[in-house]
């Protein structure tokens, strides 16, 4: 049984960070380069984001007994093969955990360029909250 009151929490995270995020303008990776605190605190956004989704697709997956995501991508193929979420949402939203897998090897790291162009990517947060909110209502009627 999907805990409606966890997902809202973790939602309600999700949409700060994404907030957060699209308070910060950036118009070019130089301008993250010139100043490395805004640099980090939108990395730190882009991750939390990230894992929010994540851990939302976990507990679904677990929720909903769906097959098991042995990889963070499967978690968001499994929530696209349950229909939560669109065929064109889970394919744009693959570079999250290209990002994650960057963030979480130290040995790679992010620049400035693939901050800039995960940053401009924000509405994929958007898109994913929307989605897990109409799911969420779909199973209150049934």
């Amino acid at each position: 049984m999907v805990d409606r009151e966890k997902v809202a929490r973790i939602l309600e995270h999700l949409k700060k960070s994404t907030d957060y995020l699209k308070e910060y303008k950036v118009d070019s990776p130089e301008t993250l380069r010139k100043n490395p605190e805004r640099f980090a605190a939108i990395k730190n956004f882009l991750y939390e984001a990230v894992e929010d989704v994540i851990d939302i697709g976990k507990h679904l997956i677990a929720s909903l007994q769906l097959e098991k995501a042995e990889t963070y991508t499967q978690v968001l193929e499994r929530l696209k093969g349950a229909g939560v979420i669109s065929t064109e949402l889970f394919k744009e939203s693959k570079w999250m955990i290209e990002f994650r897998r960057s963030l979480a090897h130290v040995y790679r790291g992010v620049t400035p360029e693939e901050i800039y162009q995960y940053h401009l990517r924000v509405r994929d947060f958007e898109r994913f909250i929307f989605s897990i909110g109409k799911f969420i209502e779909q199973l209150k009627s049934k």
